[in-house]
């Protein structure tokens, strides 16, 4: 999907803050859930690379998906009044025509433009150039695409789609560099101390580890355990001295236990023998499962004899 083709020219100045994205966000719909709908042709003109025209030209059916809030209007003269200038100055624009279904809600900033909010999805329906030299796009909703998309991906995984495992679903189609980019992605537009970096870190590990990138995984590992105990800490200090903290306590070291085990396993490939001795030796003094500290000795054994030979 193509998305920054229908980019707004003061998209820097929205991304400056993602907090006041999602203000805006939920603002528009609200706004939008109170407009009527109905069924209308909306117009956008836009410039275009040389890449991105011969994308739309040669894919029938291809998706826009736009970053942004965009701006259409319901006057195709007033589009075309911004296009000729630009086609005068011998660069390449796109008039889109949106036709928008019944069930479509946007919002009315006043009698010709209209905002559509994030989200939105389009489906290319057909592109030519017509005599004046601008060339014309019709696009088509493809919101209904999307959900059956979205449909699909639970089944594959076996759970709720969400944006976090949508990582998950690259990483099964082997689509390993989109994956990876996709989870910096993530971690770029996380705050620092957003809760969920915890489990896009450990994500990242399992990710690499299936690449075999485990240099790369064993920083990822180390990075959630380093959050794991700020987690605590932070908790730790707000929680109530009068409240139980036993499942707290629980959760927390069932989590760093397994976090340690990954580290353990990444630093033993890596033949970083004494760090993975040094987390046997955590999670045996860590683990009450009698079973559990039996298999945990047994590993710290082999390390010990093993590391004396370094």
């Amino acid at each position: 999907m193509i998305k920054n083709l229908l980019k707004q020219s003061d998209s820097p100045f929205i991304k400056e803050s993602i907090q006041s994205l999602k203000i805006i966000s939920q603002r528009v719909t609200s706004l939008s859930e109170q407009v009527t709908s109905s069924t209308f042709t909306v117009y956008r003109c836009q410039l275009i690379s040389k890449a991105d025209l011969e994308l739309l030209q040669t894919n029938n059916n291809i998706l826009l998906s736009p970053q942004n809030f965009i701006l259409a209007s319901r006057s195709i003269h007033s589009i075309l009044n911004i296009c000729r200038p630009a086609v005068d100055n011998r660069l390449s624009v796109i008039l889109f025509e949106i036709k928008l279904s019944e069930k479509t809600f946007v919002v009315n900033l006043n009698s010709d433009l209209i905002l559509f909010n994030l989200g939105i999805l389009f489906r290319l329906v057909s592109i030519d150039l017509r005599p004046d030299g601008i060339f014309h796009a019709q696009l088509g909703l493809a919101n209904a695409i999307i959900e059956n998309i979205k449909e699909q991906i639970q089944c594959k995984l076996n759970t709720r789609l969400t944006w976090l495992t949508f990582g998950n679903y690259l990483m099964v189609l082997k689509d390993d560099k989109i994956a990876e980019e996709y989870y910096r992605y993530l971690l770029n537009m996380a705050l620092p101390n957003h809760p969920s970096l915890i489990s896009i870190y450990n994500n990242m590990g399992l990710m690499y580890t299936m690449m075999k990138k485990s240099q790369e995984a064993l920083e990822c590992f180390e990075k959630v355990s380093e959050l794991q105990c700020q987690s605590t800490l932070n908790v730790t200090e707000q929680n109530d001295s009068s409240m139980p903290n036993i499942r707290f306590s629980c959760d927390t070291i069932t989590k760093e236990s397994l976090t340690l085990n990954k580290i353990a396993e990444v630093s033993y490939h890596l033949e970083d023998y004494s760090t993975a001795l040094d987390c046997y030796q955590q999670l045996f003094e860590m683990e009450d499962d009698k079973n559990l500290r039996e298999f945990y000795r047994s590993k710290i054994e082999f390390l010990s004899c093993f590391c004396h030979k370094y």
